[in-house]
């Protein structure tokens, strides 16, 4: 992907797309293994599910602490698809 167009991809709102698009693709590459575009999106769909359920809105401070994996990934872009901050 070129650096111009990085710049105007809003994983929020892009994010399914490029699950849809890239599926089986490699996404995520850790220690503790590997998530496909699908599966990362899956993962954080769920983080943002239970966040929501925790009354977590657009706005809304989040903080976590992981360390460098799947797990830290997914807890990223959930918080990106809710809309927290």
């Amino acid at each position: 992907m070129k650096p111009s167009m990085r710049a105007h991809l809003c994983w929020k709102t892009e994010f399914a797309v490029l699950a849809d698009r890239f599926g089986p693709l490699e996404a995520v590459v850790a220690d503790d293994g590997v998530y496909s575009y699908a599966e990362l999106f899956a993962a954080a769909a769920g983080v943002a599910g239970r966040l929501i359920a925790m009354g977590v809105a657009a706005g809304t401070p989040v903080a976590w602490r992981l360390a460098n994996s799947r797990a830290a990934a997914a807890a990223s872009y959930g918080i990106v698809l809710t809309g927290g901050a």
